[in-house]
């Protein structure tokens, strides 16, 4: 039993998880992103401004709205 390959085999053998690890490269950007423009929007529903830094615990609700109807934000 002979274990030649044709051009095409090898080249199969290597494209393949090129395109897979590139795929999955791009799926994890595009969740990051969308990550990103939820807490933009969340901060943006409790005022303040997208370089200020993470809300500290309770500060959604001291500022008089609830996280109920933050959430409604992202619908």
């Amino acid at each position: 039993m002979s274990a030649t390959f044709t051009a095409s085999e090898v080249l199969g053998a290597m494209i393949a998880p090129a395109v897979l690890i590139s795929a999955s490269g791009t799926l994890v950007l595009s969740t990051s992103n969308r990550l990103t423009r939820v807490v933009d929007r969340v901060r943006a529903s409790a005022g303040r401004s997208p370089g200020s830094g993470f809300l500290r615990p309770g500060e959604l609700q001291a500022s008089g709205s609830s996280p109920v109807s933050s959430a409604s934000l992202l619908t």
